[in-house]
């Protein structure tokens, strides 16, 4: 049985040949509340979508929308979500 999350990986490589020479993605780390797992399962997901690159970014919270969440950051789970990334 084809789960949502196969066919969305099957429209999209389909759509991704058609359309772009190449499929990148961009993965956001660090932001509050974020746990290992939940990073875990979205570079896994993003791994079986086949990219060519994936680009791992730390969230920095200074001049956004979202600066008022930077208080509640928990600063060693951002070092592993580094160490994880890695």
């Amino acid at each position: 049985m084809a789960t949502a999350w196969s066919i969305t990986n099957v429209r999209l490589n389909i759509f991704a040949q058609r359309v772009f020479s190449a499929l990148t993605f961009d993965v956001m780390y660090g932001f509050a509340h974020q746990s290992l797992q939940s990073l875990a399962a979205r570079m896994t997901q993003t791994i079986t979508l086949n990219p060519e690159y994936i680009t791992l970014y730390c969230m920095r919270y200074k001049l956004t929308r979202n600066s008022h969440q930077a208080p509640r950051v928990d600063w060693a789970m951002v070092k592993a979500h580094a160490r994880l990334a890695r």
